[in-house]
């Protein structure tokens, strides 16, 4: 049998904080096992949705990349962005999209500094498009404690 990750690390706050939570008198210990559940509950929503969140990520800030390319003015900056296009995506492992989703990330913080230099409506476009992918990107990140 292959134990379901989250189902089992929502067993393991079930029982922390109906059993073990009720068996000591410590506020202390209280807080630390209610603490303790929260970041499990926050491990199991991210175990389950860490590769859809990471390829949607990748792919956004790839489609971006790919855009982007004809407003840039900086040679290096054009190339890293074709080179980021370029590459092959990743195999579905939490551990290489993360190792994708990083210089991807890099990349974005270099060509948003450089879009906010330029003038015109091809920038402020960009700029635009940049900040939504930075709102969608925190809203993909948000935990939901109540549902766990």
């Amino acid at each position: 049998m292959i134990p379901d990750v989250p189902t089992v690390l929502t067993g393991i706050v079930r029982s922390a904080m109906m059993d073990l939570t009720s068996e000591t008198d410590s506020p202390y210990r209280q807080f630390t096992l209610q603490m303790m559940s929260a970041l499990l509950m926050m491990i199991s929503q991210e175990f389950d949705r860490a590769a859809a969140r990471l390829i949607d990520e990748n792919d956004a800030l790839v489609a971006l990349f790919r855009d982007a390319q004809s407003a840039v003015r900086d040679d290096a900056l054009r190339a890293a962005l074709r080179d980021a296009v370029a590459a092959p995506s990743p195999p579905v492992l939490v551990s290489a999209l993360r190792e994708r989703n990083r210089p991807l990330r890099d990349l974005l913080i270099r060509l948003h500094v450089h879009v906010e230099t330029l003038d015109g409506p091809a920038a402020r476009a960009l700029d635009e498009r940049i900040w939504a992918e930075l709102a969608a990107s925190t809203r993909r990140r948000h935990m939901d404690l109540a549902n766990g």
